[in-house]
Order: structure tokens, then sequence, then C-alpha cells
């Protein structure tokens, strides 16, 4: 059926989404951040800085930030990627519950629903793990040595 309506769509919802792009990425990126700084707040942190959109810091690229007053816990770092299962899986369900003639009359929800359920936590996710694997850099890397 996910096949199916990815191959029926119009080509006008494949060019709409693309040009959506931005706005997807900061939206990920805002729920990636967000959920950093939300365990931060948990165990007593304040939030001094929150960026959303992409920056150079230092020659450094960020696709987002959050600066805490404290350093985060291991949970604090992995946070983003139990919130991007959860989204997921979630995205995942949604998508088997409705028919494929509903889907089909609203392909540009669809398209939608799928790319912030599914796709945004899944490129994250594959984002960081690379990251981590290739650079020893980001969450994965900072959750390891948190507790250090």
């Amino acid at each position: 059926m996910l096949f199916d309506i990815i191959r029926d769509a119009p080509w006008w919802v494949w060019i709409t989404h693309l040009l959506l792009y931005p706005v997807y990425q900061v939206l990920g990126t805002l729920k990636h951040e967000g959920a950093h700084a939300l365990v931060g707040i948990a165990q007593g942190l304040r939030v001094l800085e929150f960026h959303v959109l992409p920056e150079r810091v230092n020659g450094q690229w960020f696709w987002g930030r959050v600066l805490m007053s404290g350093r985060l816990s291991t949970l604090g770092f992995l946070a983003p990627y139990i919130v991007d299962l959860a989204v997921f899986t979630a995205g995942l369900t949604v998508g088997q519950w409705v028919s494929y003639d509903w889907w089909m009359a609203h392909a540009w929800v669809f398209f939608m629903t799928m790319i912030l359920l599914v796709v945004l936590p899944l490129v994250d996710v594959v984002y960081n793990v690379v990251k981590w694997w290739v650079r020893d850099r980001g969450d994965f890397a900072d959750a390891l040595w948190s507790g250090r």
C-alpha cells in the first residue's frame, strides 16, 4: 500500500514537499533540540541559548543547538532519539490505520505526515549515528563521555 501511494502521487505533491524542505528541516531540528532542552530543564539546568536554524560556530557546522547552564546527562544527550523512536512508531501506525482511498484523495497530507513522522526521525538517527561513527562527534559521542 505505501509504495502504491508513493507511485501514484501527482507530480505537484513531490514538488510541493521538495520546496517545503527548509520548513521540515527546522521542525525536525526543533524536535531534536527541544528534547535536549526538556531533559536538561528536568535535571535542573537552564536553557541559555536555543537555535533551530543552521549556523557555523567556531568553524563547526550545526543544524541547531541548545546551550545549557551545565552538562547534560546521558539521557539528555539521547533524548532526541527516544523521541524519534516514539514518533517513528506513531507514524508507521498512523500510516497503517488510514485507508488507501483516503490517502490518495489527500496525497499532500499523506506525504506531509510521513515526512514529519517517519522520514525526519529516521534521517535524524542515521545522520547522528554516521557522525558518531565517522567523526566520533555528536550526541552519541557526548552520551558515551558524559559518564566520565
